[in-house]
């Protein structure tokens, strides 16, 4: 009977962590892309609506090769230790944004651009994220609630820093935005 039970527990441990993996794979990083479109063109003053978060949609395929590559290239490198796999995180932590600039640009290319815009960046951007403790640390007290306000807070301040590396690398940009297009 006891038996019966754990394997019941796992089963259904198992179930559930597949079922968010799922989403998050073939949902989540879609929305997060469209998400950042929209906080990109805010940024840019283009009045973006809300059916912009959505955009990801419209490239299904490629953000989806995208997000998908990405997250595997951070579990393969989380493989050899933990700390190659925060390297690399940071590496690509600009492929959300390159691709909502850019939706057709392939996969491989908007990584490898996320790599070279990162290089140097990676521990700016690990301390950034350490200053972020303390809200994080509030949010968890609230379970959660300030999320509302923290999540828009954390987005903008990526974007920026987004923004800065972009015109320090001297790479990138938008066609429409006087930039060259050309990642």
């Amino acid at each position: 009977q006891r038996q019966m039970c754990i394997r019941d527990r796992i089963t259904t441990s198992l179930v559930v962590s597949g079922l968010v993996m799922f989403y998050k794979i073939f949902v989540g990083n879609i929305i997060q892309n469209g998400c950042m479109g929209y906080l990109t063109k805010s940024v840019h003053d283009e009045n973006p609506t809300v059916g912009e978060a959505f955009s990801g949609f419209k490239n299904y395929s490629t953000v989806l090769s995208t997000t998908f590559l990405r997250d595997l290239y951070i579990f393969l490198w989380s493989l050899l230790f933990v700390i190659p796999g925060i390297v690399k995180s940071y590496s690509y932590s600009m492929v959300d944004f390159i691709k909502a600039e850019n939706p057709s640009l392939p996969a491989n290319k908007a990584i490898e651009m996320s790599k070279i815009m990162t290089d140097g960046y990676k521990g700016n951007l690990f301390y950034l994220d350490l200053s972020f403790i303390g809200w994080n640390l509030l949010c968890a007290l609230t379970l959660g609630i300030l999320t509302i306000w923290i999540a828009p807070y954390v987005q903008q301040t990526d974007i920026g820093y987004f923004e800065a590396i972009k015109q320090a690398s001297g790479i990138g940009g938008r066609p429409n935005d006087g930039g060259d297009g050309q990642y």
